[in-house]
Parts: C-alpha cells; structure tokens; sequence
C-alpha cells in the first residue's frame, strides 16, 4: 500500500528512484502520448506512467492518499524540467513538438539525481 505523503518524513530515495524508473519503462514499453493520461491503447504521458508507476493505474484514483513516494518523484520531475511547483508537469509534456526522447531523458535524470541526492534541486 502507498505510504501517505508527509511533509515531516521524506521516503527512502532508493523507492522514489524505482517509481521514477517504473515510469520510464512504463512509457517505454507501452508508447508515449501527448494531451491524455492514458490512451485506450495504452501509451501514457509523464504524468500517467508516473501514476502507474505509483498506484498500477495511469490515473489520479479519488480518495486514494497521495503516495509519499509518487509526490517526491513529481518534484524531482519537475526540477528536472524547471517547474518545481505543481501542476506542471502535463504542460511541459504536452508542448508542440516535444518527444517521447525528451520525456525519458527528463525520467533518466530525475531517477540519476535521486540517486546522486539532488532530488529537489
């Protein structure tokens, strides 16, 4: 079960680092899209396969608790595309022209400064 996100205790960055690169392979192996979650063929968005990564469905469950894990993963997303305050990572990954080698590079990154102890800058 997902820990509930907590703003005295950080997770372990070995399991924030594991998400970020469920994620990577989730969009990997299903394909990446643009303006969704999740296709009905099943390629995801950032935010979708880091969702999967998370919870093992690509989209936001209501009342389920925000995992401590997945929310960590998000902010280390999102420093890495310089927009470390939410909600922006659907915007960056929805932008003209972006492509599916920018997302996983971003994913590749976040997952190395985790593991370096940068994950929130």
């Amino acid at each position: 079960m997902a820990e509930v996100y907590s703003t005295t205790r950080r997770p372990d960055p070995a399991e924030v680092r594991q998400l970020i690169r469920r994620a990577a392979d989730a969009i990997t192996t299903h394909g990446w899209t643009q303006g969704c979650w999740s296709t009905t063929d099943g390629r995801l968005d950032l935010q979708g396969a880091l969702y999967l990564a998370a919870y093992g469905v690509p989209i936001e469950v209501g009342g389920r608790p925000e995992s401590a894990v997945l929310a960590e993963a998000s902010v280390a997303v999102r420093h890495r595309i310089g927009s470390p305050l939410p909600p922006h990572i659907e915007p960056w990954n929805d932008e003209p022209g972006r492509t599916r080698s920018e997302v996983l590079a971003v994913l590749t990154a976040a997952a190395r400064a985790i593991a370096g102890g940068e994950g929130r800058g």
